[in-house]
């Protein structure tokens, strides 16, 4: 288990939660005495960037990644796999979509081999969120696990 964000688990080291060169506000709250983060997109294209740089996740013995999101809005929530090289240079990134229920808690756990664009896990370096006609959303429990 690798865990990005999970009251349960120990988390590994992030960087940013949002980046300047994305197009989304965040913010950490409570709900039920539970950490959660909210992110509200701006721009047509609204995407949040999370970045884990510093500290690059080596994914490659794990199988699946896994999110609980709660969507305002649409139905299409996409996450994005960067991997860096070595050198931290960009090698390669690959999305995915899931069509997911709003306005309500909904896990997503997506096999990482599904991310069939990535030519490696050994160096994730960041991970984008957004989604079709998504404004707003939740976000908890991020981690990989096999």
């Amino acid at each position: 288990m690798i865990s990005l964000f999970s009251n349960p688990y120990q988390d590994v080291l992030v960087d940013r939660w949002t980046t300047v060169w994305d197009t989304a506000e965040y913010s950490d709250l409570q709900i039920q005495g539970n950490d959660t983060k909210l992110y509200q997109l701006r721009g047509v294209i609204g995407f949040a960037a999370i970045e884990f740089v510093t500290e690059t996740i080596d994914a490659t013995a794990m199988t699946h990644i896994h999110l609980d999101v709660w969507a305002i809005g649409g139905t299409q929530f996409k996450v994005k796999l960067v991997n860096f090289t070595a050198d931290g240079e960009f090698d390669s990134e690959h999305e995915i979509t899931r069509t997911i229920a709003t306005d309500e808690w909904v896990g997503i756990d997506v096999p990482l081999s599904e991310f069939t664009g990535l030519a490696g896990r050994s160096h994730l370096a960041q991970m984008l969120l957004s989604g079709v006609g998504i404004r707003k959303f939740y976000v908890d429990n991020i981690y990989f696990h096999d």
